[in-house]
């Protein structure tokens, strides 16, 4: 691999455009780029001059056809993202998070580098660590990989090669050499000072635009902005990535530094809502109740919400109180399955009896829960899907708000993604990319199973039937949500999914023409 000598000093960062079914058309979509504004704040601690490119946030109404049937992109096009790219950038760095995004990335990458030669293309994302040697492979225009937490390693890698110090001494990169082969270079340690990194520099980024349409992960029509308290999570389910990505290791914040970057954003972004990225923010007990604790002091008058799955070990009586009096409306909550059987195999440990202790104690004092389940995973059976049922029943009875059923999705980078690549049922082949890019968003027609028990016919009908089923019971056992429910559609200050889902269809149909149509890419 050829590096220039030249001095760096100044970086481009680059959020492609969101990979989308054309289902989901002028939908409210997309949620800012937090990882982005994590990077940009460390080049600039360090500093390095950064340009930030959000393609989806500078042109939300923006929604194309791609080559790919059923799937459309949001945001800009690759013109439009060459024509924003400074020819006085010294490095280009692209995320890829979500590996139905490679499809994209993939046509976006060699654009850039025809039209800057010169330039170094770094890249960086979930989809990019754990699939780095395909993608290295597979688009050479890609000089360097940054595997795991970027800010540290980016950072190094910067100076390094400023020092003109040999790269195999950064950790957590992985390249071609000059002989075409791919260099892995020693794994990088997680940052364990997690207080000592830069808050998320937002001034290159269009929060704004999010803010303004009141987009948000789980929340709608709020003044939201995503944030993260902790970094990791101490299980090891075998469809997530995290353990590949973050290791096991759980680090949370200090609950001062948490509540001071909230401050900021409320003073000057007028935030009403914080979305907690955090793949699990409720592990330890006493965090959790200094943070609320402190919420309650301060008296910010603003709402937060979990919207990643969390975990039950920790929230009693106690701490759900806690976290309703400190504002937090709605959690998510991940069982994934009602079965014993299921849960074991797929070593998700939790106590489903506490979990159903939960929904009810949050339902009792106006908590909003949403509770996922998965349907399709390797091994499981149609008895299994009967106890997810029996389960989601459950939840409705003890007062659960939402229910999301999902096909599942083998992830590159998890556990099971690596079992279903040596059984031969995944192939790097020639449909491998077209495997890739309806891996997370899919027509209804796409949804596959991946046990041997269950039909790819039957996927509709557990997934979309166990979210009718549950909420079936759930106006049955509580008529007044149904009225609730229509409060909120004409108040359009949707809380629940189903409230969201409905609103987005208001959007589209009814008041969605006044955004760009969706057109034809060129």
């Amino acid at each position: 691999m050829k590096l220039s000598s030249k001095k760096i000093k100044h970086v481009t960062l680059i959020r492609p455009p969101l990979v989308l079914p054309v289902s989901s058309h002028q939908a409210q979509q997309g949620v800012p780029p937090l990882g982005m504004a994590y990077l940009s704040a460390a080049l600039k601690e360090n500093g390095y001059l950064v340009s930030c490119i959000d393609s989806t946030g500078e042109d939300l109404l923006n929604f194309r056809t791609f080559e790919v049937e059923g799937l459309m992109t949001n945001g800009l096009i690759i013109d439009e993202i060459l024509d924003r790219i400074s020819f006085n950038t010294d490095i280009i760095g692209i995320s890829c998070m979500y590996s139905n995004e490679w499809v994209y990335v993939k046509k976006l990458i060699p654009e850039i580098k025809k039209k800057f030669p010169e330039k170094l293309i770094i890249m960086g994302g979930e989809h990019i660590n754990a699939e780095y040697e395909y993608s290295l492979k597979t688009i050479k225009e890609i000089d360097i990989a940054v595997l795991g937490e970027g800010e540290e390693t980016l950072i190094d890698l910067l100076d390094s090669l400023n020092k003109e110090i040999d790269i195999s001494k950064v950790n957590g990169l992985a390249y071609l050499n000059n002989e075409g082969n791919i260099i892995k270079n020693p794994p990088r340690h997680r940052i364990k000072d997690i207080n000592s990194i830069a808050w998320p520099d937002w001034s290159g980024i269009p929060l704004g635009n999010y803010l303004d349409k009141g987009l948000g992960n789980d929340t709608q029509n709020k003044r939201s902005v995503p944030i993260l308290a902790s970094r990791g999570c101490p299980y090891q389910c075998t469809f997530c990535t995290s353990p590949y990505m973050w290791t096991t290791r759980w680090i949370p914040r200090d609950v001062n530094d948490v509540i001071n970057e909230i401050k900021f954003y409320v003073k000057t972004y007028r935030a009403n809502h914080i979305e907690f990225f955090d793949m699990t923010l409720v592990i330890n007990r006493k965090w959790i109740k200094s943070f609320c604790e402190k919420m309650i002091e301060e008296s910010l008058n603003i709402t937060y919400s979990l919207p990643t799955g969390t975990r039950t070990e920790a929230l009693n009586s106690e701490v759900i109180s806690l976290l309703k009096r400190s504002g937090c409306i709605k959690m998510s909550l991940s069982p994934e399955s009602g079965s014993v059987k299921t849960l074991k195999r797929i070593k998700k440990r939790l106590n489903l009896s506490h979990m159903l202790d939960t929904v009810k104690k949050c339902n009792k004092l106006g908590l909003i829960t949403k509770t996922n389940f998965i349907f399709g995973l390797p091994g499981q059976t149609l008895f299994e899907c009967v106890e997810s049922f029996i389960y989601i029943f459950k939840i409705a009875f003890y007062g659960g708000n939402d229910v999301a059923c999902f096909s599942f999705v083998p992830y590159p980078g998890s556990d099971l993604f690596d079992q279903l690549m040596e059984e031969n049922q995944i192939k790097r082949d020639d449909q491998y990319e077209n495997f890739l890019s309806k891996n997370i968003y899919s027509r209804v027609a796409d949804w596959k199973s991946w046990s041997n028990y269950i039909s790819d016919s039957m996927m509709p009908f557990l997934v979309v039937g166990g979210m009718g089923w549950f909420f079936f019971w759930s106006f049955l056992f509580r008529p007044h949500r149904f009225v609730i429910l229509l409060y909120e559609l004409l108040t359009k200050k949707p809380s629940t999914m189903l409230a969201m889902l409905l609103d987005g269809i208001f959007k589209n149909f009814v008041i969605g023409r006044k955004s760009k149509k969706l057109i034809k890419s060129s």
